[in-house]
Order: structure tokens, then C-alpha cells, then sequence
């Protein structure tokens, strides 16, 4: 059996163990128009699936005659199973002269059948399930005369929550989610609570998995003087085949924060540094948001990048002050923000003038800032190989640190201290500052969830940034299992989701039909290279941000639309314009046909359901699954399918085409592109 979850309409179905009857085929020669069905009946959402009804008529004319002496209860029959989250609840028509019922259960059709409950009602919920379990349920009668046989067996797993359901959660969470991975979802013990565990359980680096830097020591890439190329193709190998998916979906993110762009590093070894920088993340992705300010802090990557690598203390007799760069940025970006806010992301009450925001930081706060970030140069002891002293932290020579007293966001950094303490004392300032919960959670959010997150959503989830000091692990829980990422409800309303971001569709591609790289193969990786071209690619690639902005914001708002209008944010579609949308539907046809770098993607579990049926229905369902969380409309399918059916799968051409032509579909559909 299995179950399915459509817009809210939970559909179960049993097989009966035993029951040899066969189907009734429905009628074809009478057409009816769902949609407008629908209407009749009140129902907004569209539909996506409908169970067969079963309509049994009655025969016979008068009651059966009264048995002349008192019996056993006829067999039970009509038990039922439904799966829930660690139970089953069974449910049976009565059986006559019966005053009670024992259920039995097994692990096997053919038994041994233990007891595990008696019910005087024709229901029973098993509470004693593992959640991805296979059970199988017998339900006999009783009454004072004896018992009656057991009924045909029925089987039922419970899982933690529906395909659908399991689906949309791996969108946020994880790219993506093949029929493996969805499975894995439902059958977690405690839903996705278990799964966070088992993915925050997952070493970094895992089995098979090098670090950024060990694997381009591995293929001789890290003492190439000025290329990016190897680190790019490392960082796309574990963005696509490192099982620690979560960590990996959050070191994007990171990205998206914590901007680098290679190109723009001049360091002799650039790509070294990035790929310290990469590891850096990973590392912390799980930490605590101090951690990971620090560890960003004493990157050479960053350092060059923001330019506050070789930066040196005020000299009165030359002239020079302390660069301003990394000190602005650190506060305006990677923490607090420019505009003081309430703990649900809200701008703070001016009680002045209220038409003007309430300034965080102002020119003294970056100059005091500055002096934190002086004296830090490259480790010049790391010389194990070329160019490792850019794949190292950063150290601070006293000779160039500014150790005098600093005032930064009306806090006090004490004088005497030298680098590492100062740059401490300093991470520990934003860190108290009240805006920092609320400004990174709602970044978080968005990245993850949706666009335009609530005030209530932001509130808690800050809350428990407030609460933990910053756990990363706490935050990334609180975001993932919020309402607002996991009830159905919000499904129908056109406030929230997001719209994914163009290098997240591709790595779901890349997982979901896992392109056939080796983790070793640096040719391979390569070959994926730079996406950020809108007119042939995605618009967009990590690492390689036209500035520290990223190639989004996530205060944008597209002009001259219906979300500028009411104040919706959407930061995705500042990458979305004529050029770009036409350059992904081209790129995505090509994807789907001939993969990347000349490997295609794995279809195999497609293949089967091409001409299933004669059509190609249940192709669509499942990518509807797979791809997109059930989020696309029986209205869409009905027209997907319409063209689908044209294409002549009688070779195994045709049959590709038509596979290729309904992925090409589904994930240029709006209803795809828009998360929900």
C-alpha cells in the first residue's frame, strides 16, 4: 500500500491480501470537465489525484432466515489500513452476533500472526510501529460461542509523512529528493526531526568526500598560479555528490552571504585561498554563527577580497588610515544591517521622524571597525607547497595591529589587546547587538523557505538565534520545521514560497538524476564550469558574484510588478529577465537531453513509466513528485500531457524524446519554478 498527499486530500491504498476479484474499468464514453466539477463543489485548490470508488449493489430481497441455534461470528471482512506517523489504524465492518475483535500482526503475508490488541469496536490504532516497517494485520470475531477465522490479511508501512509532503521538505532542505531519498524521509522514526539528526550526525568530509583543498592537492590544481578552475570544479563535486546534503545546502547559502568571487581575488594563488575559504563553511556550517564570523574573518580569501589583508594602523607622518572596507561590510552585510530592527525583521519606530530609519552603525562605528582588521597578513610559515600560505588563516603582526582603545556601536574595545583578542572582542560586539538574530534568520529563511517571510515566522526563528547564541544547528531546525515551511495551508497562498534560485534547479537535476561523475574525476567537474552566462546558462554560479551584493538581494523588489506594489519581497528574480528566461529554457533542454559535460542524467527509474498505461500520465505524476512536490496543477498536467501523447514512442528515440520533452516541461513550468 502507499499513500498520497494532494493539495491536503490524503488518498490511501490498500492492497488486500488474498482478494482475487478484479477491477471493475470505469465507463469512457462520457466525458467530464474536473475543473468545473470542482467549482460545483467548492473546492479552489487543484486537483491532482482521484481515488476509484467502488460501488457495490445489493441483492436479494428479504432478510436471511434466523439460524435455528446460536454460532460463531461470521469472518470480519472489509479491514482497512491506514499509515500514520508510528501507528496504523485499522478499521473493519462488523461481523454479526460478534462482541469483540483481536487483531493480529506480522511481519510476513504467511505469518506466524501475533496478537497485539483486542477492540469491542470495529477499529484499532498499533502504536507499536516503526515508522518504514512493513506490517501485516489480520482482525478475527468473538463471542461466547468462539471465534471466527481470520480475515484476508492486509499490509500498511507508516511513514512520517506523505510522498508529497517528504518531497517539498528535500526542496528546502536538500535540493532535492529522489524516490531513495523521500523514502528515507518518511521513514525516519521522528520525521524530520530525524532526518536533521542524521544529516547533523554526518561527518564533514565524509567517506569519500575530500575537503576542497585535499582534493585539489589530490589532482595537483592547488599551486596553479591564478587559476579558479580547479576550486570551481571541487565546489560543484560537493554540491552534487557529497552525501552531507544539508551541510552542502547550507554552504551555498553561506555563499549567498559571505560573498567571494574568485575572478576578483589577485592573490597569486587564488584558487587555494577560495578553496580554504569553501572548506572554512563547511566546517562551521553546523558551529555557531560566531564561529563561522571569525572563521570568515581570517580567510586570505576574504581578506584580499574585502581588502583588509595588508591593512596597517594609522601612520599621522605618511597619512594612511586603515582600509574601510572589510569593516563596512562585516556590519552592513554579514550581521547586523544597515536599519535597526525589531525581532521579527520589522524596522524599528523612529520617535523622531518616522518616515526615516533608524541608522545601525554611522562613519565613527567603521572607523573604529577599520582598526580591528589591521595588521593581518598571509601565514608566510605554511610552506608545505605552493601557495599554501593562501589555504591557511591569516595571522596578525603586531607591528602593523592598532591596539588603542576603539569605540564600535557604542561598545568599547580595550586598548593593549593584541589582534587575535581585539578581532574577538569585536565579533563578540555584533554578536550582543540585538539587531543580528532577526537580520541573518530572515536571510536564512529565505534562502530556504520563502521569499517574503512573515514577521511571526522571522520572530521566532530569531528567537531562537537570541536563545542558543547563535547555533546554527538550533536556527536550521527552527526554519526547516516552522509552520511556514511545512503546513499545507500555505500551499494556496500567493505570498509564499520563493522562486528557485537558477543554480538550485540545476543541482536538483544533478541529484535527482545523478550524473555519473566520479568524486575523483577533475576532467569530469570541469567540464560544468562557470553557469553565471543568462543568455546560454543559469544567470548565476557560485563563487562568481559581479560584486559583494551577490547577484541578488534580499531586500529586492521587482519594479513596475504586483510585489513592489504590496511590499513583497523576491530577491531570485533579480536575476530574471527576458535574456535570462530564455537562456534557462534553452539550457535546460539541453541539460535534460544531453546532460553536462557530455555525461547524461540517470533516468532509469523514469524509463518504465514513459508509455505506462499508454500514456504518458504517469510519467508526469511522478515528476510532478520528484521535481516539483506535487505543486503542479492537474489544469498543467492536462496540457503537458495533450502534447506528451503526440510523440510517437514506438523506438526507443521516441520513447527518450518524450521523456526528455515532459522533464524539459516540468521544470519550466511557473508552478515548478515557484517553491512552495
Amino acid at each position: 500500500m502507499r499513500t498520497m498527499n494532494t493539495n491536503g486530500f490524503a488518498i490511501v491504498e490498500v492492497t488486500t491480501l488474498g482478494d482475487q476479484s478484479q477491477p471493475r474499468s470505469p465507463p469512457v464514453d462520457t466525458p467530464v470537465d474536473l475543473l468545473a466539477a470542482t467549482r460545483k463543489l467548492g473546492m479552489t485548490a487543484p486537483v491532482l489525484g482521484l481515488s476509484a470508488l467502488g460501488l457495490a449493489a445489493c441483492g436479494g430481497g428479504g432478510n436471511p432466515s434466523p439460524s435455528s441455534s446460536p454460532s460463531a461470528p461470521a469472518t470480519p471482512s472489509g479491514l482497512a489500513a491506514t499509515p500514520g506517523n508510528n501507528q496504523i489504524v485499522l478499521a473493519w465492518s462488523a461481523s454479526t452476533g460478534a462482541t469483540g475483535y483481536s487483531i493480529g500482526r506480522a511481519t510476513s503475508s504467511t505469518g506466524p500472526y501475533a496478537t497485539v490488541g483486542e477492540s469491542s469496536s470495529t477499529a484499532f490504532t498499533d502504536t507499536g510501529v516503526t515508522n518504514g516497517a512493513n506490517y501485516y494485520y489480520v482482525v478475527s470475531a468473538s463471542n461466547a460461542i468462539g471465534s471466527s477465522a481470520n480475515s484476508a490479511a492486509v499490509a500498511a508501512t507508516p511513514v512520517s509523512m506523505s510522498r508529497i509532503q517528504a518531497a517539498r521538505f528535500l526542496a528546502q532542505a536538500a535540493f532535492s529528493g529522489s524516490d531513495n531519498d523521500i523514502q528515507n524521509v518518511q521513514n525516519q522514526a521522528n520525521g524530520i526531526d530525524g532526518w536533521l539528526a542524521q544529516q547533523f550526525a554526518i561527518p564533514v568530509n565524509p567517506s569519500g568526500q575530500l575537503s576542497n583543498v585535499a582534493w585539489m592537492q589530490a589532482n595537483a590544481l592547488i599551486s596553479i598560479e591564478f587559476d579558479t578552475t580547479g576550486v570551481q570544479s571541487s565546489l560543484w563535486r560537493k554540491l552534487i555528490s557529497s552525501p552531507d546534503v544539508l551541510r552542502q545546502r547550507m554552504m551555498l547559502a553561506l555563499t549567498d552571504l559571505f560573498v567571494v568571487n574568485t575572478g576578483a581575488i589577485t592573490l597569486n594563488y587564488r584558487g587555494a585561498a577560495a578553496a580554504y575559504y569553501l572548506d572554512q563553511l563547511e566546517a562551521n556550517a553546523f558551529g555557531n554563527f560566531k564561529g563561522l564570523l571569525l572563521a570568515v574573518s581570517h580567510t586570505p580569501a576574504m581578506g584580499q577580497y574585502l581588502s583588509f589583508l595588508g591593512s596597517i594602523k594609522a601612520n599621522p607622518v605618511t597619512g594612511t588610515s586603515p582600509d574601510e572596507n572589510y569593516a563596512r561590510e562585516i556590519m552592513q552585510l554579514f550581521s547586523i544591517g544597515v536599519v535597526q530592527l525589531n525581532l521579527d525583521g520589522t524596522p524599528l519606530a523612529n520617535p523622531s521622524d518616522p518616515g526615516v530609519a533608524l541608522a545601525t552603525y554611522g562613519q565613527t562605528d567603521v572607523l573604529n571597525m577599520a582598526k580591528v582588521f589591521t595588521g593581518w597578513e598571509l601565514n608566510a610559515a605554511a610552506t608545505a607547497y605552493p601557495g599554501a600560505s593562501a589555504a591557511t588563516d591569516m595571522i596578525n603582526n603586531p607591528a602593523g595591529s592598532d591596539t588603542t582603545e576603539k569605540y564600535v556601536l557604542g561598545k568599547t574595545i580595550a586598548a593593549g589587546l593584541n589582534g587575535e583578542q581585539t578581532l574577538g572582542a569585536a565579533i563578540d560586539i555584533l554578536m550582543q547587538h540585538p539587531n543580528i538574530a532577526p537580520f541573518i534568520s530572515r536571510q536564512f529563511i529565505q534562502r530556504l523557505v520563502t521569499s517574503n517571510p512573515s514577521p511571526d515566522y522571522v520572530s521566532r526563528v530569531a528567537a531562537v538565534f537570541q536563545s542558543t547564541q547563535g547555533d546554527m544547528k538550533s536556527i536550521i531546525t527552527a526554519i526547516l520545521t516552522d509552520t511556514e515551511a511545512t503546513s499545507d495551508v500555505l500551499l494556496s497562498n500567493p505570498q509564499a514560497g520563493k522562486l528557485r534560485e537558477p543554480v538550485v534547479r540545476f543541482i536538483q537535476w544533478a541529484r535527482t538524476f545523478p550524473v555519473n561523475f566520479s568524486p575523483s574525476d577533475a576532467a569530469a567537474w570541469a567540464a560544468i564550469g562557470n553557469l553565471a552566462n543568462p543568455s546560454n546558462a543559469l544567470g548565476e554560479s557560485p563563487l562568481q558574484s559581479p560584486n559583494v551584493f551577490f547577484f541578488f538581494q534580499p531586500g529586492y523588489l521587482p519594479p513596475q510588478t504586483a510585489l513592489e506594489t504590496n511590499g513583497i519581497t523576491a530577491p531570485e528574480f533579480g536575476v530574471t529577465n527576458e535574456c535570462s528566461v530564455a537562456g534557462y529554457m534553452n539550457f535546460v533542454k539541453k541539460l535534460v537531453a544531453t546532460g553536462i559535460g557530455g555525461v547524461p542524467g540517470n533516468y532509469s527509474t523514469l524509463q518504465p513509466l514513459v508509455n505506462q498505461g499508454g500514456n504518458s500520465a504517469a510519467l508526469l505524476a511522478e515528476l510532478n513528485v520528484l521535481v516539483a512536490a506535487g505543486q503542479i496543477s492537474a489544469a498543467t498536467i492536462a496540457l503537458m500531457q495533450g502534447a506528451l501523447d503526440t510523440i510517437d514512442v514506438s523506438s526507443s528515440t521516441g520513447s527518450n524524446n518524450r521523456l526528455y520533452a515532459a522533464l524539459t516541461l516540468v521544470m519550466c513550468t511557473p508552478e515548478y519554478l515557484v517553491q512552495k
